[in-house]
C-alpha cells in the first residue's frame, strides 16, 4: 500500500465493502481508504479518546460512507456516547444510540441530525 503513506504507523479497525478504516495515534488520526482505487481520505481528528470505531459504507445506496465512534459506555438502557463523520460533510457529529434493554447486544440510532 505504497500510495499510503501512513500504512506502517497505522492500524486497520474496520472495514467495509472494500473499504478500509484506519488509525494512527500519532497523530491521532482516522483515514478511510480504498486500496482498489488508490484513494484516501484523512478525518479530522477526534477530540475525545475512542474505544470502539465502525466503518459503514453502501456502494449501492451511496458513494458516501460514515465513521461511527464510540467515546462511552454507560450501563444498559441508557445512552451511548458516540460520534459520526459523514463524508458528504466532512465532520464530526454527536450521535445518540440507546444500548437495548433486551438483554440483545443491537443498539439502535435515536437521534441524530
Amino acid at each position: 500500500m505504497d500510495f499510503f503513506p501512513r500504512h506502517d504507523a497505522s492500524t486497520i479497525i474496520d472495514g467495509c465493502n472494500d473499504l478500509l478504516l484506519y488509525y494512527a495515534s500519532r497523530p491521532a488520526a482516522f483515514h478511510v481508504v480504498n486500496p482498489t482505487t488508490r484513494r484516501r481520505a484523512a478525518l479530522l481528528a477526534p477530540r475525545a479518546r475512542t474505544l470502539l470505531s465502525v466503518l459503514s459504507f453502501d456502494p449501492c445506496a451511496s458513494p458516501r460512507y460514515k465513521v461511527l465512534r464510540f467515546t462511552g459506555w454507560l450501563p444498559r438502557d441508557a445512552i451511548i456516547e458516540a460520534f459520526e463523520f459523514d463524508s458528504k460533510r466532512g465532520a464530526w457529529r454527536p450521535a445518540a444510540a440507546r444500548a437495548s434493554g433486551s438483554g440483545s447486544s443491537r443498539t439502535r440510532r435515536t437521534s441524530g441530525h
